[in-house]
């Protein structure tokens, strides 16, 4: 395998909801990242390569990404190593404030909130932790003095319905127990999000599908279970938000991205 990952979960209330380290032990060319229903940080040394809209360009060291409504390819060099706060779905606006769909194609560097100074300090720390539960103690430091108060949001509530329902849910029941319009209900997750309530929904359910595939269980059950009307239905979910075949995936030339998503929760 050419690819090694540490994960931690960590408690409930945390800031996070996944840690994740990866070490590239072969590089990487042209690999799909899917469309992912949570924000991020990205601490990555050794550089790398992303396609945004049919042009490659170089991701910076260390940024912020809200949730993500796209696939995205990438090419990493031998030996690389990046760590990944993967935080929850409103993190990206509690932490900058900033509109979070403004930055679907956009990345958000960790130096515009912390100043360059600052970043690289912390830059440099997470390079040298040793283990994974370190990067999450450093972390957790780094939100104590920055982000003291994660605010909440007029969604809160909705998405963790979302999730618990595991994206098995209607507009309409959304609309009733937000007591909102549709339009509103929109905006908000526009703006603290970063996409639409409904490609949200689409996001939760694909994500666990993913994963769930990863882990070995039957397609055909995944269809049934996450209300796919059909293979071909489940095959254009798969090319929005992965840009790969549900059959290729499971095939040997995506054996990183399986083993990043099988607990990428």
């Amino acid at each position: 395998m050419s690819v090694t990952i540490d994960y931690f979960l960590p408690e409930e209330n945390s800031y996070f909801s996944l840690f994740a380290k990866a070490i590239h032990i072969e590089e990487v060319i042209n690999e799909p990242l899917p469309a992912f229903d949570k924000s991020y940080i990205i601490f990555d040394y050794n550089g790398c390569d992303i396609k945004i809209k049919d042009e490659w360009v170089k991701s910076p060291k260390s940024y912020l990404k809200p949730v993500r409504d796209h696939y995205l390819n990438y090419n990493k060099p031998k030996k690389s190593i990046y760590y990944i706060a993967v935080l929850h779905e409103c993190s990206f606006y509690k932490i900058t404030g900033r509109q979070a769909s403004d930055y679907q194609d956009r990345f958000l560097p960790l130096d515009e909130i912390l100043g360059i100074k600052e970043t690289e300090k912390l830059y440099h720390q997470v390079k040298h932790v040793e283990g994974i539960e370190a990067f999450v103690d450093l972390m957790h430091h780094f939100f104590e003095k920055h982000v003291p108060q994660m605010k909440t949001t007029p969604i809160d509530d909705i998405i963790k319905h979302i999730k618990t329902s595991e994206g098995l849910v209607s507009i309409d029941e959304l609309l009733s127990r937000s007591k909102c319009s549709q339009s509103t209900l929109n905006r908000y997750f526009l703006k603290y999000v970063g996409v639409t309530t409904s490609l949200y929904i689409r996001l939760v359910k694909f994500n666990l599908l993913i994963r769930k595939i990863s882990n070995k269980h039957p397609i055909n059950d995944m269809i049934c279970w996450y209300d796919y009307f059909d293979q071909s239905h489940l095959t254009k979910d798969f090319l929005r938000f992965a840009n790969v075949k549900p059959a290729d995936y499971l095939g040997p030339n995506f054996e990183i991205l399986r083993e990043v998503m099988k607990k990428a929760r």
